[in-house]
């Protein structure tokens, strides 16, 4: 929605404060982890879905993108493990044209992603590079 894209170019006058990003992910990841139902689950993941985020993390590592319902252009890609500045791990996955060696363990980086799922196993959101 053109409302959403109008934020992006706000000036970098609160560069400290993530107000401007919605739900701060330590909030969002926790309120995945005391949904008890599939149903409360796609109810929160519909809610934020689709959500811009802009984050700065270190590669943890990286595996091959799989699951159950990946659109085409990530199917058989990869998916960075990584570390947000506060510990918390999230997963971001690549479309599958998308080169990922310069990704290794370490590596500090900074993208713009999409909120997409949550991974109930492994207790961390899910983010897509489109």
């Amino acid at each position: 929605s053109v409302v959403q894209e109008s934020t992006v170019d706000l000036p970098d006058e609160g560069l400290s404060s993530n107000e401007e990003d919605g739900p701060d992910l330590a909030a969002i990841a926790s309120s995945f982890e005391q949904t008890r139902m599939i149903s409360e689950r796609s109810a929160l993941k519909d809610s934020y879905s689709g959500n811009n985020h802009s984050l700065q993390f270190r590669v943890k590592s990286v595996e091959r993108t799989f699951g159950i319902g990946l659109p085409d252009t990530h199917r058989g890609g990869n998916t960075i493990i990584a570390e947000l500045e506060g510990g918390q791990e999230i997963e971001i996955r690549l479309p599958s044209d998308y080169g990922s060696e310069e990704f290794k363990p370490g590596f500090e980086a900074e993208m713009t992603v999409s909120f997409s799922d949550w991974n109930a196993v492994r207790k961390r959101l899910v983010f897509s590079l489109d």
